[in-house]
């Protein structure tokens, strides 16, 4: 029976298998065998070489072919990485791109009618316009538009302003209370027209800012009466 480690062999075969000559592969045995490295068996026939130490070599084996393993496994990992990286860097970027020209189509589309129309984004609008987007999202700009467009004042409709305009809307203090509905229309008051002082622009001539200064100071004094009205039941 051959053991574990053992192979049957005869020199020629060796050196046919090894392109060595025979007394090559003879003299290569008996320095293995002077070193203790292996022991051969020989017969008419053929020999029987045991290597010694044979698990320990097998076990070697396994641990080089295990880090050959694990390291073409993290190389697989890191280009999966690296990979899944750009991945969502292009998605990143994908999102970041603007395309202007859809803006101003969209905002003189929707504004153009009240309002005067834009023909170019020029550098200045661009900056504001990436601003207002990495604040509050791609989605606040069409908001913004469709609310400047549904307010009698910012539109002009009502008569009271009539100096809106897309350079003002992109303003950041301007756009954040465009999206927080300060210049929405009053469903209380007539004609829908903006009655609040906060909507009052400061560049707006003191004849229109004292009429609607005065209005409010009206409605004011007529809730305040009417407190007193019930107040006697």
């Amino acid at each position: 029976m051959i053991e574990r480690g053992s192979f049957v062999t005869s020199y020629s075969n060796l050196g046919k298998e090894l392109r060595l000559t025979v007394q090559n592969i003879r003299t290569s045995i008996n320095k293995l065998k002077s070193t203790n490295e292996l022991t051969v068996k020989t017969t008419n026939k053929y020999s029987i070489i045991y290597i010694k130490n044979y698990d320990d070599y097998q076990e070697n084996n396994t641990q080089v072919n295990n880090q050959l393993t694990f390291n073409q496994q993290s190389t697989n990992n890191q280009l999966t990485t690296t990979k899944n990286d750009k991945n969502d860097k292009n998605e990143k970027n994908d999102k970041n791109i603007v395309d202007y020209e859809k803006i101003k189509d969209y905002y003189n589309k929707i504004c153009g009618e009240d309002l005067k129309k834009i023909k170019y984004i020029t550098d200045t609008r661009k900056k504001n316009i990436k601003k207002r987007i990495e604040q509050h999202g791609k989605e606040s700009l069409k908001i913004v538009i469709d609310k400047t467009h549904a307010s009698d004042f910012l539109s002009g409709r009502n008569g009271k302003w009539t100096s809106c305009g897309f350079d003002w809307i992109i303003k950041k203090e301007n756009y954040i209370k465009i999206l927080e509905g300060t210049y929405d229309n009053n469903p209380n008051a007539k004609n829908n027209n903006i009655r609040h002082q906060e909507t009052v622009p400061g560049w707006m001539s003191s004849h229109q800012s004292n009429e609607v200064q005065k209005q409010d100071e009206e409605e004011v004094d007529l809730e305040e009466l009417r407190k007193d009205l019930q107040s006697f039941k």
